[in-house]
């Protein structure tokens, strides 16, 4: 039985309208392994650092959502679609851990891939955040 891949290449990516994130903070995206089988979920840690000189907080979220935490990306540039993009937002009223970073402080939020894009095909995705 042959097993399809997904190669995932991670990047960090701050998308020009979150700019500034917060002043010094960083953002990095790690994971355990970069290939999968199609349909293995996909965990990511996001890593927060904050190098700055102010306190600053990381919201995470204890539900499943379905936002687009990351924009994903072919091998030849196109954006993967979110098949849950048509879900209307009805606000969130759950559980949330709010990571304080203070000057020097960092937080690791793990979140899925999946959550916002789904593979169809093997091939090496590049994932931002």
């Amino acid at each position: 039985m042959r097993t399809t891949a997904v190669l995932l290449a991670l990047a960090v990516c701050v998308r020009a309208e979150d700019l500034p994130l917060a002043p010094g903070v960083t953002v990095e995206l790690r994971a355990e392994r970069t290939e999968f089988a199609l349909g293995d979920p996909i965990l990511l840690e996001v890593l927060y650092r904050n190098e700055g000189k102010e306190t600053w907080e990381v919201h995470e979220p204890h539900v499943h959502m379905f936002y687009d935490n990351f924009d994903v990306r072919d091998a030849e540039g196109a954006r993967l679609p979110n098949p849950f993009g048509d879900i209307e937002y009805g606000g969130y009223d759950g559980p949330v851990t709010v990571h304080k970073l203070a000057p020097g402080g960092m937080a690791t939020v793990r979140q899925y891939v999946n959550w916002c894009v789904a593979f169809d095909e093997p091939g090496t995705y590049s994932v931002t955040a």
